[in-house]
């Protein structure tokens, strides 16, 4: 079992993208099926998971956040650890693959944090190793894409939910909360409001409840996997941008530019959600930084609110 193990760790290769993306929507789920509907309610047009003490009102809420974060900063890391660009793109082609596999199964949670992923500054700068990405995977990027708007309208994503509504999904967490974001901002705090607040939440909560059932009955853990995902190494943000210069190095006349920068608007704009060109959620937007040999998650969102946050496996 350690040796399986090791071989895992040193290539993602020896893993198929749709067992893969089975065994990642079985850790998701893990994660999304903890969230409470008291989680979700907020107050004079601030949702709860913003609130100073977000952690005890909304822990599972800032779990998940987490968790999707870490996901995307591991494709990330999984590219960048790859020793030439052959082998950076066919990871690319992985991710690709595995984009597809979580798209066939309705993992959209999970698809959300590998498009993230991929649409990293630290991957998306990588114009050489892009280039050799195969055309098949470029094709099937170009149309796979879309699917999680980043600038947050969600309207193809909706539109496949509507269509799956009969079917288990697991519902992107990132979209949801978005829209209660924009919910909470519509004037004062009445029973209507809340009652729509709760009828969202509860929706997503009633399909992660049936997804649950369905991947808990139709899918097995695999015990070497889920061991890797537990532990499984990833790069800081500021790291990944640094690995990026060390595999591509930027032209002199290019500015820097880091993953952080490229999410994180540090003056806390309302039109956060619109403004960055990155990151896609109505939700505290999460940066990695690494402090010593321990790596931590600052929560930065609409209003500024930093909270440390212990780095977890996926």
């Amino acid at each position: 079992a350690m040796a399986a193990k090791e071989e895992l760790v040193n290539s993602l290769f020896g893993v198929s993208p749709k067992v893969l993306a089975e065994q990642l929507t079985l850790r998701d789920l893990n994660n999304l099926k903890l969230i409470q509907l008291s989680e979700f309610q907020g107050s004079n047009g601030q949702v709860a998971w913003m609130k100073p003490n977000k952690l005890e009102i909304s822990p599972n809420i800032i779990k998940s956040i987490v968790h999707a974060n870490n996901v995307s900063y591991w494709v990330a890391s999984e590219i960048l650890n790859q020793g030439d660009i052959v082998r950076r793109a066919g990871m690319i082609d992985y991710f690709i693959n595995l984009l597809e596999e979580l798209n066939k199964i309705h993992s959209f949670d999970l698809y959300a944090s590998v498009v993230h992923g991929l649409r990293l500054s630290s991957i998306d700068r990588l114009k050489k190793t892009w280039s050799n990405v195969s055309s098949k995977s470029m094709e099937s990027w170009n149309s796979l894409n879309p699917l999680i708007d980043q600038y947050a309208r969600f309207d193809i994503y909706q539109q496949r939910c509507f269509e799956l509504s009969n079917k288990p999904y697991v519902p992107f967490l990132g979209a949801t909360l978005h829209e209660i974001h924009e919910l909470e901002k519509m004037g004062k705090d009445t029973e209507a409001k809340r009652n729509n607040v709760n009828n969202v939440a509860k929706a997503m909560l009633d399909k992660i409840a049936e997804a649950a059932k369905h991947f808990e009955e139709t899918v097995k853990p695999v015990d070497e996997i889920q061991s890797y995902l537990q532990d499984v190494p990833v790069l800081s943000s500021t790291a990944a941008h640094e690995r990026s210069l060390e595999v591509e190095p930027r032209a002199v006349a290019q500015a820097s530019s880091s993953d952080d920068e490229n999410e994180i608007n540090l003056k806390g704009s309302s039109d956060l959600l619109t403004s960055s060109p990155v990151f896609f959620w109505g939700v505290p937007l999460i940066a990695i930084a690494a402090i010593g040999a321990t790596a931590i998650f600052l929560s930065v969102g609409h209003f500024g609110v930093l909270v440390p946050l212990q780095l977890p496996g996926l």
